[in-house]
């Protein structure tokens, strides 16, 4: 249906979330077969709720550790970089440390950080501050999944995109 479609790739595994490992689900397609190209980001949310489950608390040492090792798995693999859903379970207990910690596992290979951010309403300018932190401090690219906000925000969309393209003048590869 999507050939028909004229599409040609399909990205899986954003918004945060993502099988983990991938290789299994790819795996699976590699099986059944696939019309079109596929690529996936190893979901945030999912790589949490796999160590820790759906706690709300800040992982310890030793979890954080277990999630970078299933992060450098993907990325091995070659997952696209990662996602986070910041306004789903798990991923909305994650604070922005461990979003960067994790995200800094996939700048070595090229990955980006994509995001449906914490915020769409009152704090969605602080929200795209802090995916724009997350990039910077991993080092690497970000991409705004959903640009948007909520109809009671009127009017941020602009204020949105100027900071988007004050980021990219200072710098930043980043697309929303």
């Amino acid at each position: 249906g999507y050939l028909c479609m004229g599409v040609t790739t399909v990205l899986c595994g954003v918004c945060g979330g993502s099988p983990v490992p991938i290789s299994k689900q790819a795996d699976k397609l590699q099986e059944q077969g696939f019309g079109t190209n596929i690529g996936y980001f190893i979901g945030l949310g999912s790589v949490r709720k796999k160590v820790i489950g759906n706690a709300d608390r800040v992982p310890t040492a030793e979890e954080l550790e277990k999630m970078k090792k299933l992060v450098k798995t993907a990325m091995e693999w070659g997952a696209f970089g990662v996602s986070s859903g910041l306004i789903y379970t798990p991923g909305c207990f994650a604070k922005t440390d461990e979003l960067i910690e994790l995200t800094k596992v996939a700048a070595p290979y090229g990955g980006i950080y994509t995001t449906h951010m914490r915020n769409e309403g009152n704090n969605v300018l602080q929200s795209l501050d802090e995916a724009f932190q997350i990039g910077n401090e991993a080092g690497v690219a970000v991409n705004i999944s959903h640009m948007k906000c909520t109809t009671k925000m009127k009017g941020h969309s602009d204020l949105m995109m100027a900071k988007m393209d004050s980021a990219r003048r200072a710098g930043m590869r980043l697309t929303g």
